[in-house]
This record gives structure tokens, sequence and C-alpha cells, in this order.
């Protein structure tokens, strides 16, 4: 009972905190992109259908409009756009451009000192059905389906302290109310398909309720992108800002990545033009210049969820009066200038058709953007909205001819009208963007003209620029001087000569050492000059570039700005060779030269120098890099360490030397069986601490120096031990055959027990060295032991102070001794006894010379 009543307790707290219900439309606790109510509310919809199929309820195409005037001498009217005749007229001071839904005609207009009401009016009479009261808010846009119309009015979309909406749904014809909502916040024009509607909510949601009911079924919110307006056509619901979403089951995701998505059209076209209104500011019913730029185009049907597609792949970018024609690869296809401003358009199946603000009517044909059909009606217009679906003048009427781009495009450009500058260089972009060389001059004649203004020079500069044709025009033009008789002038060499250094047209130097000598070329693009006759020129530029210094090295002109000379010298320098670098060290010698000039001319010299010594530098630091990762690369390939083998293929390299050694002390022991070596390794393949077997002095001062110039292989340990050992009774000795040569790079206990392994397999290995003595002698100190001894009784390693160092106790490089089949035959171990006259050997062994 007592947990009821704290669960009753917190449920009423939560709700007179969290505000609305979350099955309430608009509450902030709806769950948004959600798969399954997007997903139903899409199956629902209408299939898609040619937008040239929307019903008119007039049966005929018609326009109706705001007239532009003052309060009582505004005007509603209709028109037929076939006839120019006036249908209706309706004194309304409209204040948001008139929608047509159906037969109902939705506006928001004042009279006198009353409020602005949204008014309905019928569409064949123009009378007045009904009007409802915006309490100070303004009406954004409406939409229908069937009988129920739906309309929202809102204000706080562009700023200010108050944010409020209503969004009501009511008989299109009388008016009478179905449902309203009443929200704190900024919602947008809705749109209305099949029985949802669908209502941009705070420039990220798209709140979707049922048109019979109201209530909420569905919302999306866009995570990464901004929602400023919702439609819907034949083709489907559609929403965006800049760009174009459909509807699709994927739009749940809230992503652009995810959803059908078609960019940004025109993304460079001046003014950022709009694809769609803005579904959150209202849509001015008088004379206004927001809209009057915009990028028209309509999108077609497809069972595709994932494109699309616009009606005769063609975007209408119109900019006041002048309309552009871009293909759905947005490459240019035609240009056209109207007499009037377009105060709206429609996209049709023929083509775009325009209102202009004086009446005038036209059906640009969408191939070649001439005129398939005119009208008109009288009427100053404000605002306009057509109603012509499908409009196609009666099927009268051809496209005509392919209009000429570079003429059209000049005639943008040469347009007087200043207050469309940018639509003007937009036109000169696309002009300097065609193949053509001829269109090289006409953007000079444009840049020429007295009454081009700035904005345009400056983008006529950029356009050549970019121009990669042409350059005999731009050359030409530098043969033209300043005449004060014959009242010419320079030409626009900070114009051309940038062009110029882009397409490295060398055949200009000849007209620009003209304009470098020439005493009236302005002084401040004179150093410009310079620069296109250093930069394009070869050691044919030499002389006047010499020629230029020497005249002007102590004029006073160039006092305050030495640029132009300084030039010249880094001409000079650069091209000139030990002659030209003579000459300049000259002109630095000679006290008439200007400081500044002297100062730049010692500045080229100090500058090569000091970039000589960076570059060896670099060259140094960049050897150094190479053999760094060079030393690196080789001590990586070093194995681990030597094998026996290595060790052995060391010695034999050197066997002539040992030969002499060995044959000497068997002159002087006859009785010699073995000769041992024990001794360090070091990584880089150099021995040390050589400890011999037998060690008579003659026998190690014979045999010391020739294995201490010995080189190893190298290897990546540090250090380690290693052995070698000579049977005299037979060749060289050699790892022992029934054990393996191990020459991994596991540690030396790993190898040892392999070693164990294949001794447990029936393989006879010899004790470790450690342990390995003679078992009926006592054990000795390595000093106290006879010289007499064999080999493996002298236990040279004994006398080894390495031995105790870590490397040295490695299990195959201290055992010597096992690969010695000798030393394992227990005979071996027992003093020898006295040796019998041995026969003659078939072969002579080893270390005998060859006969």
């Amino acid at each position: 009972m007592i947990r009821a009543l704290i669960i009753s307790t917190l449920g009423l707290a939560l709700t007179a905190c969290g505000g609305p219900q979350a099955d309430g439309a608009f509450s902030y606790r709806f769950a948004d992109n959600l798969e399954e109510p997007t997903s139903a509310v899409v199956a629902q919809l209408p299939p898609p259908a040619d937008p040239a199929t929307r019903v008119n309820a007039a049966g005929r195409p018609i326009a109706v409009l705001s007239t532009h005037g003052q309060g009582d001498d505004r005007n509603v009217a209709a028109y037929d756009l076939m006839t120019g005749e006036e249908l209706w007229t309706s004194a309304q001071d409209a204040l948001a451009r008139p929608e047509v839904h159906g037969d109902v005609v939705i506006l928001s207009a004042r009279h006198h000192e009353d409020p602005e009401h949204v008014v309905a009016l019928d569409l064949e009479t123009g009378r007045e059905l009904w009007r409802e009261s915006s309490e100070h808010m303004a009406f954004v846009g409406a939409d229908r389906v069937g009988d129920v119309l739906v309309y929202v009015i809102s204000v706080g979309a562009a700023g200010g302290a108050m944010r409020q909406s209503r969004i009501a749904a009511v008989n299109a014809r009388s008016g009478s109310p179905v449902w309203e909502h009443d929200l704190e916040g900024v919602l947008g024009e809705p749109a209305a398909s099949g029985s949802a509607v669908f209502v941009p909510w705070e420039r990220q949601n798209i709140a979707i309720l049922d048109l019979a009911t109201g209530i909420e079924q569905a919302r999306l919110r866009s995570t990464d992108d901004v929602i400023s307006w919702v439609s819907s056509s034949p083709a489907g619901v559609f929403y965006g800002n800049r760009g174009y979403y459909r509807l699709t089951s994927q739009s749940y995701h809230g992503t652009k990545a995810a959803a059908t998505y078609r960019a940004t059209p025109l993304a460079t076209a001046p003014r950022e033009p709009l694809v769609h209104d803005d579904g959150f500011l209202p849509k001015p019913g008088t004379r206004s210049a927001r809209g009057r730029i915009r990028i028209y185009f309509d999108p077609a049907p497809s069972s595709n969820e994932g494109e699309i597609p616009i009606v005769g792949d063609t975007y209408y970018y119109v900019y006041y009066r002048y309309v552009f024609a871009f293909d759905g690869a947005e490459t240019l296809r035609w240009v056209r200038i109207l007499d009037q401003t377009v105060a709206n358009a429609e996209v049709g199946p023929r083509g775009l058709l325009t209102a202009g603000e004086q009446g005038a009517m036209n059906l640009l044909a969408t191939e070649t953007g001439n005129d398939i059909w005119t009208g008109a009606v009288e009427a100053e217009i404000a605002s306009i909205s057509l109603v012509a679906p499908g409009f196609d003048a009666g099927g009268e009427g051809s496209p005509g001819e392919v209009r000429d781009l570079r003429a059209s495009l000049n005639e943008v450009a040469l347009d007087p009208d200043n207050r469309l500058v940018p639509a003007r260089a937009f036109a000169i972009d696309l002009l300097a963007k065609m193949e053509d060389p001829e269109i090289t001059r006409d953007l000079l004649d444009l840049y020429a003209q007295r009454s081009t203004p700035a904005a345009l020079r400056e983008a006529i500069g950029t356009s050549l620029r970019q121009r990669t044709t042409g350059a005999e025009f731009l050359t030409s033009a530098l043969d033209q001087h300043y005449d004060y008789l014959d009242d010419t002038r320079s030409p626009p060499l900070g114009l051309i000569i940038p062009s110029l250094l882009e397409m490295g047209e060398s055949g200009s130097v000849p007209g620009l050492i003209q304009q470098m000598m020439d005493h009236e070329t302005p002084l401040e693009v004179l150093p410009l000059v310079v620069r296109g006759v250093v930069e394009l020129g070869d050691e044919a530029a030499v002389p006047p570039l010499r020629e230029f210094l020497r005249l002007y090295r102590a004029d006073s002109t160039f006092h305050e700005n030495p640029e132009a000379l300084a030039i010249a010298a880094e001409g000079l320098f650069r091209l000139g060779g030990p002659e030209g670098r003579q000459v300049l060290q000259e002109l630095i010698a000679d006290s008439r030269t200007t400081e500044a000039l002297g100062t730049s001319m010692r500045g080229l010299f100090e500058a090569e120098q000091q970039q000589a010594e960076a570059q060896a530098a670099a060259e140094a630091n960049a050897a150094a890099s190479a053999a760094a990762i060079a030393a690196r690369e080789e001590h990586e390939a070093r194995p681990l360490h030597l094998s026996q083998e290595a060790i052995n293929g060391a010695f034999n390299e050197h066997s002539d030397g040992l030969r002499e050694c060995i044959m000497a002390e068997m002159g002087r022991n006859p009785r010699l069986a073995q000769v041992r070596l024990v001794f360090i390794i070091e990584a880089e393949g150099t021995a040390r601490d050589f400890t011999f077997a037998p060690n008579t002095p003659e026998f190690v001062a014979c045999l010391q120096p020739k294995v201490q110039s010995m080189e190893f292989p190298k290897f990546r340990q540090r250090r380690q031990r290693g052995s070698f050992t000579i049977s005299i009774r037979g060749a060289e000795s050699a790892p022992r055959q029934d054990v393996p040569v191990d020459d991994s790079d596991e540690p030396w206990y790993v190898r040892h027990r392999a070693r164990n392994a294949v001794a447990s397999a029936g393989t006879v290995v010899g004790p470790p060295w450690w342990i390995r003595r003679p078992v009926d002698q006592p054990q000795m100190p390595p000093q106290q032991q006879p010289e007499q001894q064999q080999p493996e009784q002298q236990q040279p390693e004994q006398q080894q102070p390495e031995q105790q160092q870590p490397e040295q106790q490695q299990p195959e490089q201290q055992q010597p001794e096992q690969q010695q089949p000798e030393q394992q035959q227990p005979e071996q171990q027992q003093p020898e006894p006295e040796p019998e006259p041995e026969p003659e050997p078939e072969e002579n062994p080893w270390w005998l010379p060859a006969e």
C-alpha cells in the first residue's frame, strides 16, 4: 500500500515537472528516429506520380496574386493564364503570398486597423469563406488533403523573446475546427499527404501528426543538418534546407549519409540561393527582394527509394531578371535575360513558367531557353502563386534554336544594371571556363569599358587567371601604349601579366620588355612588368635587364619603392650567369647606386650562400639518416649468434697460416694429436682472449698474431664464446654428424633441451664441458696441470676468466668438446700409450702442402 502510494505520488510529480504526456503532440519526451513508426507512415503515403497530374480545381491554368500598392489600394486577384483575363478581385491588404489549395485561396491579410487574420477565399469567385485571428502571430503556410486544411501561425523564427506557434486543422470551406495545438516553440509551414501532416519544428525536427486527430504518430530529428522546410507533391514527401531529402523508410536514421539525399545544387551560385522557401518565415505578400533569387526544380516520381530524379533533368537558377539553366550534372545549358524581375516561377513538363513583376508571363523551353509561350496580366505584381500543373501552352510553340552560350553570357556581363553585379560576375566566371580562345578578348574588352564596376573588374581578373587559351590576345594587348595626343591608354597590365604568368606564355617577353623600358608605364605596375620579364624570359632578356638597372640605379623616382629595380637585379642574378653577377658586383660598388638597391643586390649573394649551406646541411643530414637506416637494416639482417659452421668457415679461409704453425709444432711434438682454440667473439666479428692447446710458447707466438687478425661474420648478440678444434690424425674437425647443427636464434636453454632430446633418442652426446674430466686423475688447478697433457685434459677453458661472463654460459658455445668424436671415446680419456709408427696415408691431410 505504501509502495503504491509512493509510486503514485512520484508519477504526479513527474507529470507536473515534465509537461505533456509522452504520447502528446510536440512533447519533448516523445521518442524520435524510430524505425517502426517511420516505416508505417511511409507505407501509407500515396504511390509516386507525375507532378503534372496535380489537380487544379479551376480546371485551367491560373495565377493568384497580390497587387503592388498602399493600404486600400492593394488587392488579391485571380487571372486566367492563357487569356490574361481577370477572374476576380478582392480588396485585401495581403501580408503573405496567397496560396491555392484545391478550391480555396489562403492568405494572411488585415483591414484598416484590424489585426492580422488568416483569410480563406473561394478560388472561383474570390468570395471570402472564413477568417480567423492570428493573434499577433504570422501566417507561415498551409496544406490540404481532402476537406481538411492545416495551417500554421508562428512568431519568433527571426528572433525575439517570444517564441509561440499554433497549428490548426479546419474544414477548408467552412473553417470549422477539427483540432489544434498551441505550443511554446517555432513551427514551420506544414505539408500534408495521405493521412499524415508533416510539421517542421525548431529547424531540427519533423513532427508527423495524424490528419484526422492531430495525434503525433512519429518524429524525425536531423542529427547533422538543418530542416527549414517540408513539402509534398505527387512525387512524394520531401524536406531539407539547401539540400533535398526524400522521406523514405530509412529517414529514421536522422543522418544525411543514411537518407536519400540530393546535395545542394549550384553551390557556387551567388547569394546562396534557396531550393525552397524557408518554411519558418512568412512569404511576403508585398514586393520584396526575398524570393527573387531562387533555384527552381521539381522532383520527378521514382519507385526507387534511393534516388531523387528531377523533372527535365534541369535546374533553373533565377537572379531577378536573369535565368541560368543547368543540367543535372550542373553543366550550363543556356542563359536568358528577361524584361522583368521574376516574382515567382513554376517548373512544368516543357520548361520554366515565369511571372514578372509587371505582369509578363514566359514559358522558357527546357532545351533552349527560348519562349515557347508568352502572356501577360494587367497588374503590378507584389507576390504571386502559379497554379498551372502540366502547363504546356496547349502544345503550341517551338523551343527554337539553341541559344549561343558565349553571346548570352556576354549579354549578361555587359548588362548595365549594377544591382545585379553578383550574377554578372557569375556569368563572367562561366564564360571564362569555356575553351573558346576569343573569350579572352571578350574579357579584356569588358574590363576596358569605363562603366565596368570595380567588383566586376575583380571578377574578370580572377577569371582571366583561370584561362588556358587565348594567350595571343593578351600578348597583342601589350602593343598598346599610353599616348596623350592619340588619347590611348596603357593596357590593363595588372590584369594581363598575371594571366600570362599563369599560362607560362614566353612569347609575350618582347612586349613586356617594351613596357618595361617605356617611361610612361605606370610605376605601380612596373614591378609586375619586370616580374613578367624575369619569370617568362631567358638569357635574351639579360641585356634589357642590365640596361634597365644601369639607367635607373640612381634615379630618385625609385628611392621610395625600388621593387622594380630589385626584381631586375634578381633576374640578372638568375639569368645572367657569371657576367651578370659581375655586373651586379660593379653596381654594388658604385657609389651612385641607391642604398636600398645595393642592399637588395647584396642580399641575393647572401641568400645564395645561405641556400648552399642549408642544402649542404640537408644533404649531410640525409646521408647520415640513410647511413643510420642502412646500419639498422644490416644489423637486423645479422644472425643472433654464429654457428659452429660459420666459425669453422672463418678458420678455413686462413688454413695456410694455421698449417705453417701446426707443422712447426708437430716438428717439436711428434705426438701432437689435436689443436684447440677457445676465444671470445665480439658482435662486430673481432676475436679476443684466445686460449691455445697446446700452449707452448713457440706455438702460441706463431699462432696468436694470425688468429687475432681474423674477421668473423657479424651477429646481433654483444659477444659469444667460440672454439675451433683441429684433429691432426684426420681432416678438420666438424660438428658431429649424429648431432644436428643448431643455427636457430632460440635461447641457449631451448637449444640445450633440443640437444638432450637428440641424446634421449639414442644419439651419443658427450657430457657438458664443465663436468668432463679424466676419471683416473685427480683434478688439478689449471696452473698445476702438466703441459704434456692432451688438449682435452688441459681444459683450456678453465684458464679463461671470460667463462664467468653470462654470455659464455650458453651450452652450445661452451661445449666445443662435444663436437670432437675422439673426445667422447672412453679410451681417449686414459693416458695415451706410446705411439707406433703410422703407415703412410693414402691421401695427404689438409694441413700438408699439396704435391
